[in-house]
């Protein structure tokens, strides 16, 4: 175990020699032993196990009792395993650090429910082709109140833009309420009256100069109490000619779309 990093470790009767060095640098503070403190001392330790000795004991014991919890896997595009956590019931698993990658495209989100896990879950990398702009519907989220469920959908430009209309189609499912566009587009228009049902078409119009960058394009708000618990489907469209730059040039946009669930 030298160099290890647990910090705790259970050890049993069967165990009467420890060798050289076989703790050396590791991180263990807590040692849950099965025997009594007797028949811990019988045991021959050798040098180089300082933090082994060192370390607080609880004899009899086997360890505390394990918690609760649930698996949730991170899964790649291909079936691939990333990452495999277990989660105590109601808790978040932990995003891994860093997004993967895949060959010719660009990884746009993770898609499954990772917080407040209630129940083994499986989370898969979402990709679009190629390096270029996207649109991309994220995760949604309560309101902390309950009533509403936001939507927040991205804007990653990688070619400058002066405007945009982007239409949205969440079916009869969902009640929009309203929309809040992100910083860079203050401007966003939307609907002129709501609760709106069906689909609704965003337009921003920047007018003076091309913007690129990551982003926040608009959060979307749906009225919680209309949500059944079904998936609702939150698609996204434009026609070419309705994003361009100042040169009045089309913009190309790949489009990932997502869904409210329920749950």
């Amino acid at each position: 175990f030298s160099g290890e990093e647990f910090t705790s470790i259970y050890i049993p009767l069967t165990v009467t020699e420890i060798g050289k060095n076989a703790f050396r640098n590791a991180g263990v503070t807590v040692v849950y032993y099965e025997g009594t403190e007797e028949q811990w001392n019988e045991i021959v330790i050798a040098s180089g196990n300082t933090v082994l000795t060192n370390a607080t004991i609880y004899f009899s014991s086997y360890g505390p009792a394990p918690v609760a919890g649930f698996t949730v896997t991170f899964m790649d595009y291909d079936g691939s395993i990333i990452n495999v956590q277990t989660v105590a019931e109601g808790a978040d698993a932990e995003l891994p650090a860093t997004s993967p990658t895949r060959t010719g495209y660009t990884f746009a989100k993770w898609v499954g429910n990772y917080k407040k896990v209630t129940s083994d879950r499986t989370v898969t990398a979402v990709y679009y082709e190629g390096t270029g702009s996207a649109f991309i519907v994220g995760d949604a989220y309560v309101s902390t109140d309950g009533t509403q469920v936001n939507v927040p959908v991205y804007a990653r430009i990688t070619s400058g833009i002066t405007t945009a209309k982007i239409r949205i189609d969440f079916g009869d499912k969902l009640y929009l309420t309203g929309i809040t566009p992100g910083s860079t587009f203050a401007g966003l228009i939307g609907a002129q009256s709501y609760p709106v049902s069906n689909h609704v078409t965003l337009n921003w119009n920047n007018g003076t100069s091309n913007i690129t960058g990551n982003d926040l394009f608009t959060t979307l708000t749906f009225d919680a109490a209309a949500l059944s618990s079904e998936t609702a489907s939150v698609i996204l469209t434009y026609d070419a000619d309705d994003v361009c730059n100042t040169a009045f040039e089309n913009v190309a946009f790949a489009i990932v779309n997502g869904s409210v669930v329920a749950d």
